[in-house]
């Protein structure tokens, strides 16, 4: 549940400019490794993704930690399409 939720958290700054994050996430270590993120009618929404292929990967501890302005930047820490990164680090950006 806390990783999900950090991952809400991550999106958030994307959705308020209705910029909204469509991808899914492996994290290594996690609970259930893969969350799918997307939006529908407005409402951002993470959920366990078990049969859909990711996007993005990274461990899960230092991608969580880089999400909340902790470590690395998160370019360092997931491999995938630069694009989605940067929606994903825009709460670094927020929040440090």
């Amino acid at each position: 549940m806390a990783t999900m939720h950090s991952l809400m958290a991550a999106v958030a700054p994307a959705a308020w400019s209705s910029d909204y994050v469509q991808t899914v996430v492996s994290l290594e270590g996690s609970p259930d490794g893969r969350y799918e993120i997307s939006e529908e009618d407005g409402s951002v929404r993470v959920i366990s993704a078990t049969d859909s292929p990711a996007e993005l990967a990274g461990p899960a501890d230092h991608v969580l930690d880089s999400l909340s302005g902790r470590g690395p930047q998160l370019r360092e820490l997931l491999s995938g399409p630069p694009a989605q990164r940067e929606k994903l680090a825009l709460l670094r950006a927020v929040a440090t």
